[in-house]
């Protein structure tokens, strides 16, 4: 989990730098202090870092750890059984009636179909 975590942080520092570039870059190019859509350009003497993390969820991600259990057995583990005795009945179910159905064909098979007719005297 902590591999996980750290990888998408990485990959949300990798992003935030490129951002920082882009307007580092489209600043540079505009010389008269306004942006591409016409508005003035506020952040271009900004004191935050180029991994700074402006969004305060992506703050709370990078502090979060996640716990050293996910699961509370002991809450989990009787609705678990119940389902696995379902499941095990249901399957059961369904095998067994596959069964009592190919040995009623096979019945039918080697008792020569249960014909009525009376073969010819000759």
């Amino acid at each position: 989990m902590l591999r996980i975590r750290d990888t998408t942080l990485d990959h949300i520092d990798q992003l935030a730098a490129e951002d920082t570039a882009e307007e580092s870059s489209s600043d540079e190019s505009s010389s008269d202090g306004s942006s591409s859509d016409g508005s003035s350009s506020d952040r271009s003497n900004s004191d935050e870092p180029s991994t700074a993390i402006a969004d305060p969820s992506l703050l709370a991600c990078r502090t979060w750890i996640p716990p050293a259990m996910l699961f509370d057995w002991e809450t989990l583990m009787p609705y678990l059984q119940s389902g696995l005795k379902q499941t095990g009945y249901d399957r059961y179910s369904s095998w067994h009636e596959g069964l009592l159905k190919r040995k009623a064909l096979e019945m039918e098979n080697t008792s020569g179909g249960g014909s009525t007719k009376r073969s010819r005297k000759v």
